[in-house]
């Protein structure tokens, strides 16, 4: 089981994301709606995994880039509705993070966070 804070500006994505996380056995930590917002969170919350969409206010990549430089030890898990983009896949991998693209099913979700886990 993780914990984990979920970043994505849509209240119902967060939402139903959360629904899916626990019934895969996992807590949610926290949710934010903005980058600022899952900068701060993360820094009171120190979840396991934090799950970031880069489109939204507060740009979800920046937000995701300063949660790795202040704590090499959460995973990150990059999502966007532009799937195989490449500015967002080499985003992923300069931040270590694992990459799922929306919209996804719940076995996609949660195998990431197992993936981002182990």
């Amino acid at each position: 089981m993780a914990r984990v804070l979920i970043a994505d500006d849509a209240a119902i994505v967060r939402m139903v994301i959360g629904e899916m996380l626990r019934r895969g056995g996992h807590e949610v930590a926290g949710e934010a709606g903005t980058g600022e917002a899952a900068v701060r969170l993360h820094a009171e919350l120190d979840p396991d995994v934090a799950i970031i969409d880069v489109n939204m206010p507060g740009d979800g990549i920046t937000a995701a880039t300063r949660i790795r430089e202040s704590n090499a030890h959460t995973k990150l898990i990059i999502m966007s509705v532009l799937a195989g983009s490449p500015t967002r896949l080499a985003a992923a991998e300069q931040l270590r993070a694992s990459y799922i693209a929306k919209p996804f099913e719940e076995s996609e979700l949660l195998s990431a966070v197992a993936e981002a886990l182990a």
